[in-house]
């Protein structure tokens, strides 16, 4: 899979167009863009969800914004409605026959106010609008929508108005994808452990607001995700959800997931799905050099070795689920008597220089 967009990700909605039906809150203008024709047209969009997905997807309209533009991107009929649901009525009558476009937004982001003189009827359509970008994302961030707000569903689409009613079908499309992740356990008697989800980096930073036929904005970037926070521990034959975020429509290099985890006895330490594991003292070898280790203080069982990639430091994790999932502070060795000492989550080395430990690109070698 070399392409992931928010195509197949469509908000199916269908648009009709009826003659006589009112509609709350609306405004409409007579344009002179076809003179001595008669005002004989209306227009009437009966927006409904594709039955196939559900609402709790995203697809309820918590506000919805319609714009009726003519050919001299003149403004001749808005129409504002806070409908909540899944499927709303909206009229235009007394138009002129001719050539439009329709914007529909809804959900829009917030700091798009639609409701100013900008976009009143008569005024003439911002040219920024159909190129207009979605707020630009940092770090690992993903782009949220929550029940309150909605996620931003829009169509930008042309129509010719004849005298009389007129029907058109349209789907409203969803401006971001959304990426989720379940894993099933069908390992009889044993615990399935999930301990991280890691993605390539094709996080997109930003995104359009209107569907630009599979166009990326020029200015994004591909970041990583944020990491799995928790252990997650699935029952035999059980479920459960790893991942799930949203994400702008993008065309990265790769698409890769690596699931890390492990199988566990049922009735091992359900909380955490951890192990502990006494090697011993005055020990002189270890199992195998593809373990990996925790290291903890002999003085004071509290603190674990530990490094940023530049210091090496004894450090006190929050728990078990902390050793886990931050690997700087696991370790492995190069050799099951003697050899290197490698950071797992760094790739830096422990060294010795004049008696003091660090941290560096080679290791100094060690003997148990």
């Amino acid at each position: 899979m070399n392409k992931l967009r928010n195509k197949i990700l469509t908000w199916g909605t269908v648009i009709l167009l009826f003659a006589g039906v009112g509609c709350e809150d609306q405004d409409t203008a007579f344009p002179s863009q076809e003179e001595g024709r008669g005002r004989d047209a209306s227009l009437t969009l009966a927006i409904g969800e594709n039955l196939s997905r559900a609402a709790k997807d995203g697809d309820s309209m918590k506000k919805l914004v319609v714009l009726l533009v003519d050919v001299n991107s003149e403004i001749v009929g808005r129409d504002i409605s806070t409908p909540d649901a899944v499927s709303q009525t909206v009229t235009f009558t007394g138009l002129l026959r001719g050539q439009y476009t329709l914007y529909i937004i809804a959900n829009a982001p917030g700091d798009l106010d639609l409701s100013t003189a900008a976009y009143e009827v008569g005024a003439t359509l911002p040219g920024t609008l159909k190129d207009r970008l979605l707020v630009t994302l940092s770090g690992t961030d993903t782009p949220s929508y929550d029940d309150t707000d909605g996620m931003p569903l829009t169509l930008v689409k042309e129509v010719a108005l004849s005298p009389g009613a007129n029907q058109i079908s349209a789907e409203l499309e969803r401006v971001v994808g959304r990426f989720s992740v379940s894993v099933y356990n069908h390992i009889d008697n044993k615990k399935l452990c999930i301990s991280n989800v890691e993605l390539s980096d094709f996080n997109a930073s930003i995104g359009y607001l209107f569907n630009h036929n599979n166009t990326i904005p020029g200015a994004v970037t591909y970041r990583s995700f944020p990491p799995l926070t928790d252990i997650i521990s699935i029952a035999s034959h059980g479920s459960a959800s790893v991942f799930d975020k949203y994400l702008y429509e993008n065309i990265a290099s790769t698409y890769e997931m690596t699931i890390e985890g492990a199988i566990f006895e049922e009735s091992d330490n359900p909380a955490t799905c951890v192990i502990n594991q006494n090697i011993g003292s005055n020990q002189i070898s270890i199992n195998s050099p593809d373990d990996v280790y925790v290291i903890r203080s002999y003085s004071d069982n509290t603190y674990y070795l530990y490094t940023n990639g530049s210091t090496l430091s004894a450090k006190q994790p929050a728990d078990d689920n902390e050793l886990i999932n931050d690997k700087n502070y696991q370790w492995q060795f190069s050799g099951t008597s003697s050899g290197t000492m490698k950071n797992v989550g760094t790739d830096r080395y422990i060294t010795i220089s004049r008696s003091e430990p660090g941290i560096g690109t080679t290791g100094s070698n060690f003997n148990f």
